[in-house]
């Protein structure tokens, strides 16, 4: 079996790229605290993150598969197809993030009312 160099290096380098986010995350993971807001919001975070960088990759691969198709019409509609896709997941998370970002603030104004058990 021969060994593709330049693929394993490649595979190599996008998970490095990939995880560098998981490894800066994990000290404030590790952190935690008993705040169930502050909890939400830092999983929450994250996962919108790797969210948009996983539709921002796909929009890049669309766009060099569109400009790679070289005038083959399957190949152009898979890369438009790609690129739309992408673009609907970002609205979908831009949404999400929206929703959310309403939600913690709601969370944390909540959780400021209510101290030792009683309501201020």
């Amino acid at each position: 079996m021969k060994i593709n160099f330049k693929k394993v290096t490649m595979y190599l380098l996008s998970s490095l790229m990939l995880f560098t986010p998981l490894v800066a995350m994990g000290a404030k993971l590790g952190a935690m605290d008993t705040d169930f807001a502050a909890n939400f919001s830092t999983v929450y975070t994250f996962v919108i993150g790797i969210s948009t960088l996983i539709f921002v990759i796909l929009f890049l691969v669309g766009g060099i598969m569109y400009l790679t198709a070289a005038g083959n019409d399957e190949s152009t509609k898979k890369a438009r197809s790609l690129i739309v896709d992408a673009v609907i997941g970002l609205i979908i998370v831009l949404i999400a993030w929206s929703a959310g970002s309403y939600i913690i603030t709601q969370l944390v104004d909540s959780n400021s009312l209510v101290k030792d058990g009683a309501i201020q």
